[in-house]
């Protein structure tokens, strides 16, 4: 019988990713507000699952690069047009929520969908954007304005709100807009094709700029190119629309190294998946042979072998162009029956599991009820493993602790690091020395040790005085938090019951029911 059920969430964390190709010297931030595992982390992809369909019918969407190809190809400009792209400064976090919420009801009003359900998901919507609470440092924030961009329905809701501002630009009379021949968006990135002169697209994008919707657009225009997501986008002497891929002047060779621990397969998939993206993008022969080349240097420099890079290439130039262009491949076989999956974290036996599994596949087989369930062969997906980066790279921030450094001596002591659960709830403290219960010897501790310490001996305090020595081969955050879940779940158990508990909730129950541990 399950006596206690524990749930945690986490806070959201705030930080920042830089924009190291717009200025790689003193680079502006990203704010990001990682919200995975928070509270609302969960109702966020509810409401998202709603509203994708809503985004999906904007006129000016496009879900990805591929889709932008789509519309481009064999679009052909007329004399005197110009190139132009547009960007949304700062939009997530500049959407006001009466705004925002007003275009969602909007949108939702269009559906099909039953009134209490639009009820609901509105209600949720404006739970989540002023209950957007988050951490940096060591000091917890209310987000009073915009949304969160690690939230998982802020691009849904972000794209939405211009959904609905584009309205009032070609649906409410807006000056010069009939000028917009092409108006393709992802997100807060805009490209257009621009029918007018340069100063009356001055004019229009300063009347954009002047609404009520708290948006600010930037712009760049060129006669001839522009770059638009990963795609540089050109016109032809016979003012037919080129395009050909794009990489940022920051751009380093981060292609997978040959000999890295990943999947032997991903790794063998990665040259045959940039090929096809070059393919795709490039709508010009020679210009796929020229990026072809220089991505054939860029594999070589990373381990990769000859023969894999030369199958690759291969395969890319003889598949047509117009078939990757297809949002779905008819050569490739679509399965809506749900399949079961072995799920685990990659490790170096992978292969070795795959081979038990397909030795011993035939006997499950065999069981009346599984034959018409599991299918013909093991279906294996192999989840990322912990990377070094995982261990060393935490997006929470926490002011670091003082160290004595400058004294020359060796640091010694118990430190909590500030940021996980444990320290946080003050489960470990700082100290370089302990008491015996008696008082009668103090003990010094003679090493580092902090949360994520391994194979060490503990003590725990209570109220009472009393010390317990415990031993964990694990990290001693770990440990902590259990003995705590142990005491929360000891309220439960009854007094002529409390032998069959451990020590540290045992003594909890029977003397101190809710104290806090150290």
């Amino acid at each position: 019988m399950i006596r206690h059920l524990e749930v945690s969430f986490i806070t959201p964390t705030f930080y920042l990713l830089p924009k190291i190709h717009k200025n790689p010297r003193v680079p502006p931030g990203r704010p990001i507000v990682s919200g995975m595992g928070g509270l609302c982390d969960a109702v966020c992809k509810f409401i998202d699952f709603y509203l994708q369909p809503l985004v999906e019918t904007l006129p000016s969407h496009v879900r990805d690069t591929s889709d932008v190809l789509r519309r481009l190809n064999g679009l052909t400009a007329d004399e005197g047009i110009l190139l132009v792209t547009l960007d949304v400064e700062t939009l997530y976090t500049n959407i006001c929520h009466e705004h925002g919420l007003r275009a969602v009801e909007y949108f939702l009003s269009m559906s099909n969908w039953a009134p209490p359900l639009q009820q609901l998901i509105l209600e949720l919507l404006e739970f989540i954007l002023t209950h957007n609470v988050f951490t940096f440092g060591e000091r917890f924030y209310l987000q009073r304005r915009g949304t969160a961009m690690g939230a998982a329905c802020a691009p849904s809701y972000a794209n939405l709100f211009l959904g609905y501002w584009e309205r009032e630009v070609f649906g409410g009379g807006v000056p010069a807009s009939s000028h917009a021949q092409c108006w393709l968006r992802f997100i807060d990135d805009i490209f257009v094709i621009w029918g007018g002169t340069t100063s009356e697209l001055e004019g229009f994008v300063r009347h954009l700029n002047s609404n009520s919707f708290n948006i600010y657009l930037t712009f760049h225009v060129d006669p001839i190119k522009v770059d638009f997501l990963d795609i540089n986008i050109s016109l032809t002497d016979q003012r037919l629309v080129s395009t050909d891929i794009y990489r940022k002047p920051s751009s380093v060779n981060a292609l997978l190294h040959a000999s890295s621990g990943h999947p032997k397969f991903t790794i063998n998939a990665i040259p045959t998946g940039q090929f096809i993206r070059l393919k795709r993008i490039c709508s010009e022969t020679g210009v796929f042979e020229d990026r072809a080349n220089e991505m054939r240097d860029r594999f070589r420099a990373r381990g990769y072998s000859t023969r894999s890079i030369k199958k690759a290439y291969k395969r890319a130039r003889s598949t047509p162009r117009d078939q990757l262009l297809l949002r779905f491949n008819p050569n490739t076989t679509r399965c809506t029956e749900p399949k079961i999956r072995f799920v685990s974290s990659f490790n170096r036996q992978w292969e070795h599991i795959r081979g038990i599994l397909s030795k011993h596949w035939p006997v499950l087989q065999t069981e009346p009820v599984l034959r018409n369930t599991l299918p013909d062969r093991p279906l294996m997906t192999a989840r990322r493993g912990r990377s070094l980066r995982d261990m060393l790279v935490h997006s929470h921030y926490s002011r670091p602790n003082k160290l004595p450094f400058s004294t020359g001596r060796p640091l010694v002591g118990s430190f909590p690091c500030g940021s996980c659960i444990a320290c946080r709830h003050g489960n470990i403290v700082r100290a370089t020395s302990f008491t015996s219960s008696s008082g009668a010897r103090t003990f010094d501790i003679r090493h580092y040790i902090s949360c994520n310490s391994t194979g060490i001996i503990y003590y725990a305090t209570c109220n009472c005085n009393l010390i317990y020595v415990g031993l964990t081969s694990r990290e001693l955050k770990v440990r902590t938090r259990e003995h705590v879940r142990d005491i929360i779940a000891a309220k439960q158990v009854k007094l002529e019951d409390v032998d069959t508990l451990k020590t540290i909730p045992r003594h909890f129950r029977v003397h101190h029911r809710s104290e806090v541990l150290r």
